[in-house]
């Protein structure tokens, strides 16, 4: 009995859902001024990497709490690299 065939079928998924990692600077205390807060700098993220060896792209943000930075009303700088 000739022509006969079956179909096997394979299904492969592929989901990462392991987040890149690396570290973040150390945190800055101790500045006087408002203007001595250094730039945020993404070249300070120096171990970053994918487990599936992506290339890896690091952003940075900065948000505050809007304060004087005056005694008793610390102006704080909640720095993010993504």
């Amino acid at each position: 009995c000739g022509g006969l065939t079956t179909d096997l079928v394979q299904t492969i998924t592929v989901e990462d859902t392991t987040a890149p990692t690396g570290t973040a600077p150390a945190n800055i205390t101790g500045l006087q001024c408002i203007s001595d807060v250094p730039a945020g700098d993404i070249n300070l993220i120096t171990d970053e990497a994918d487990n599936c060896g992506g290339v890896v792209t690091v952003t940075v943000a900065d948000t505050n709490n809007g304060g004087s930075g005056c005694n008793g009303d610390p102006y704080i700088v909640t720095r993010t690299y993504t």
